[in-house]
């Protein structure tokens, strides 16, 4: 497997509401020596969120940004969603200032 054939497989996961599978598959992808990329982390977010796991998508991003991975709007509009939907909102700056410093603008 490849880091597309494991983005495919997170993605399906997450369509179909499985977001502990989509975990599992980027710890396996870990174990098998294969860097979770953007695209992997966005998907693993945005299943998380729709599952109303707003903590486990904030652990993703900050997972994410930790690891230098750059992210794009679409994953800090997610986490800031997230920690908004369960009124942690002190947070919410804090992800704003990071994503500014990356030259990312919110819309």
């Amino acid at each position: 497997a490849n880091l597309t054939t494991y983005n495919v497989a997170i993605g399906a996961c997450a369509n179909g509401g499985q977001w502990q599978k989509a975990l599992l598959l980027m710890d396996d992808m870990q174990d098998q020596g294969i860097a979770a990329d953007a695209i992997t982390y966005e998907i693993a977010i945005g299943a998380c969120e729709q599952a109303g796991q707003s903590h486990q998508a904030l652990l993703l991003i900050w997972e994410m940004l930790g690891k230098g991975i750059p992210a794009d709007n679409i994953a800090h509009k997610a986490a800031i969603g997230a920690r908004a939907k369960v009124a942690q909102l002190q947070m919410a700056p804090q992800l704003m200032d990071k994503m500014q410093g990356k030259g990312i603008t919110a819309d």
